[in-house]
């Protein structure tokens, strides 16, 4: 009868916005290439940065087929379009390995992106992170080479606020289920530094990493590992605290595909998939700028029933914009979801177009309240609205 009562809840809340106000999505990568793995940045001018892998593929004159990954970046200026996607210029060692890219942006509007590929040295071949930055009016940097056993994969980036140094999280997997999961920091102006390595075995595998800093220089990973959602934090001294498991702390209970935000005052809010025997949906919860978790919040508590939206198992992104309203968009079956939390009160859920999106997305803010949703779908896709 508890269930039921939500489920009518969520019914006499749930509408949907007119045809006419659907988002229509911009095709922001070419056509005939496998793209895939988009990574989102603004900038203090409302410049926006959307990076992502490619995999280009033909057959050559003796019929063998042949393909190259790279990385491609757009730009769209503040009301102005998307770019023309441009391969970034990082010689030709990046050719047919380059994958998995992160772009983040600092308070000098210097763009930051590392990616994975494979290094040739003088010897055999080894995955490595490579981190290069441009500031504006300027070129790309030559790539840094990081790694630390190499078999360095799936890396993540993050700047903080006002300090300016660059944080990168990586994975050296020996294999799916065992490996290193890995931190090194860039000074503005320095070398890498802080080196850290924790081992991980298939209990504690992470995926869906998201990194952010908060305007004290502290540093927060939020994470999937198994079942459960962890957060884990360096504080701006360098000390890292113990990872707290912030989903469920039952087991069947499914957690995974985390995304988060932080706050002004640096709170974090954090949504990620969920399950239990009645709802498959998104949870949420937050941490108040004291350090404290509160409760996890499932979506039938917020009174949205997402199986209207044809949702089964969604992956929700969210993201804060300057006002501090939280915004949160996940895929349905043909359509976008969209919902906003200002202050305790969550918004009626509506459709924010008419699309099918597929993971992992990114979604980032920029300064005049614009928000950005991309994801790949073939191609590379993404909607800018403001609420």
């Amino acid at each position: 009868m508890v269930i039921l009562a939500f489920i009518l809840l969520a019914l006499s809340g749930c509408k949907k916005l007119p045809d006419d106000d659907y988002l229509e999505p911009v095709r922001v990568s070419n056509p005939s290439a496998g793209a895939e793995r988009p990574s989102l940045a603004v900038d203090s001018r409302g410049t926006a940065y959307l990076a992502w892998s490619q995999t280009d593929t033909w057959t050559d004159n003796l019929g063998r087929p042949m393909w190259n990954e790279c990385i491609m970046l757009a730009t769209k200026s503040q009301g102005g379009s998307w770019s023309e996607p441009a391969m970034l210029p990082i010689g030709d060692s990046a050719s047919q390995s380059a994958r998995y890219p992160s772009v983040a942006v600092d308070k000098n509007d210097v763009v930051h992106l590392a990616w994975q590929q494979v290094v040739h040295s003088g010897g055999p071949g080894y995955w490595a992170v490579l981190y290069t930055q441009r500031a504006p009016g300027d070129t790309w940097t030559t790539p840094d080479t990081i790694t630390m056993y190499g078999h360095s994969t799936v890396p993540t980036l993050a700047v903080d606020l006002d300090a300016g140094r660059v944080h990168l999280y990586w994975k050296e997997a020996f294999s799916p289920f065992a490996g290193y999961t890995c931190y090194a920091s860039k000074p503005g102006g320095g070398g890498w530094q802080d080196f850290r390595s924790v081992p991980f075995d298939t209990t504690m595998s992470p995926s869906g990493v998201e990194m952010r800093t908060d305007r004290l220089g502290s540093v927060h990973i939020v994470q999937n590992r198994w079942k459960h959602i962890y957060h884990e934090e360096r504080r701006p001294a360098g000390q890292w605290k113990d990872p707290v498991q912030i989903s469920h702390l039952f087991e069947g209970m499914g957690a995974s595909r985390p995304s988060f935000s932080v706050k002004s005052d640096g709170g974090l809010r954090a949504v990620w998939t969920d399950s239990d025997t009645c709802y498959r949906g998104f949870a949420f919860r937050e941490r108040t700028s004291d350090g404290t978790w509160l409760p996890v919040c499932g979506p039938y508590k917020l009174g949205w029933d997402l199986h209207l939206w044809g949702v089964t198992h969604v992956q929700a992104d969210c993201v804060s914009d300057q006002e501090g309203r939280l915004h949160v968009i996940w895929p349905g079956i043909g359509v976008l979801g969209y919902g906003m939390l200002t202050g305790n009160t969550w918004s009626p859920p509506k459709v924010l177009a008419k699309c099918s999106a597929f993971g992992p997305c990114t979604m980032a803010a920029g300064p005049d309240g614009s928000i950005f949703y991309a994801w790949p779908s073939g191609a590379i896709f993404c909607v800018e609205f403001k609420p």
